[in-house]
This record gives C-alpha cells, sequence and structure tokens, in this order.
C-alpha cells in the first residue's frame, strides 16, 4: 500500500496535477489506466494498442507540436524532391534534416530526431500532398488518423 501512495505523489510531483479520480492496481497498471484517461483520443484509438505503442505515439504527437520547424523543415525537404521523383526513401530526408537543423538552424533538434518518428512524418506527408510518394510498411503509426492532422498541418 506504500508503494501506491508514492506512485501517485511522483505522479502529482511529476505532472503537476491533481489526480480527480483514483487510480488502483499494479504500477504498470496504474501508468496504463492513466495513458488511456490522458490519451489524445483525437488521432487515434488508444485501446487498440498495447502500452508501449501508446506510449510512442503519445511521445510523437508531443514532439510534433511542440516543434513545428521539424514538419516544415521535412515537408520542404520532401516537397522538393516530390517535384523531380516519383518516390523516394524517407531515411535520406531524414538525415538531410538532421544535417539541416545541426548545422543551418543551429538547432540542438539534430540530436532528438528519434528515427521511430521517420514512419510518422512519412504518413503525414503523403496525407498532405494524397499520394503514395513514401511506400510504407506495417507500422504503429498506421493506427494514427492522419486525415485530422494532415488539416492541421496544411496550416503551419
Amino acid at each position: 500500500m506504500r508503494w501506491k501512495n508514492n506512485f501517485v505523489k511522483i505522479l502529482k510531483e511529476v505532472f503537476m496535477v491533481e489526480l480527480e479520480y483514483v487510480l488502483q492496481g499494479t504500477p504498470k497498471e496504474i501508468t496504463e489506466q492513466l495513458l488511456l484517461r490522458h490519451a489524445d483520443e483525437v488521432y487515434y484509438n488508444p485501446e487498440s494498442l498495447s502500452l508501449n505503442e501508446k506510449k510512442v505515439i503519445e511521445d510523437c504527437l508531443v514532439f510534433h507540436k511542440k516543434n513545428p520547424i521539424v514538419w516544415k523543415t521535412f515537408y520542404n525537404l520532401a516537397y522538393q524532391v516530390f517535384t523531380k521523383q516519383k518516390r523516394f526513401g524517407v531515411a535520406a530526408i531524414w538525415e538531410r534534416m538532421r544535417w539541416d537543423l545541426h548545422f543551418t538552424l543551429n538547432s540542438d533538434l539534430a540530436y532528438k530526431l528519434n528515427n521511430d518518428y521517420k514512419a510518422f512524418y512519412s504518413r503525414l506527408f503523403n496525407e498532405v500532398i494524397q499520394a503514395d510518394f513514401f511506400t510504407m510498411r506495417g507500422s504503429l503509426f498506421d493506427e494514427v488518423f492522419f486525415e485530422i492532422l494532415a488539416e492541421e498541418a496544411k496550416c503551419l
């Protein structure tokens, strides 16, 4: 019982919010309950994913919203190639972005570009331009509702 009180205390300190509901279970179950309650269901259905998949998607969505320069840079680079070629690999765009963000913009973001997010940004680009520019493999990001994100991305 003591670990539960300590866990809730840590959650309050980390998230700086008052928990208005009672959480029961092991730490893993409590973490899963929190993710379900706070998941951004506008962009994906959290009930169809595992705990780790939810975390990756949530982290990616937070990163995407906090760093609009990443999407702008990705879009600009990918669109340059899109005007000249029918297909291209996302890895080349991603590595070029690391170069541009680090050397051109003097940004620390180059070190924070998680390779797991390549699938997210390639799917978002395909949705925005309404073409299959990047070839897709199966990914946990297939669960994301890119139609909604694409509408928001056009406004950036």
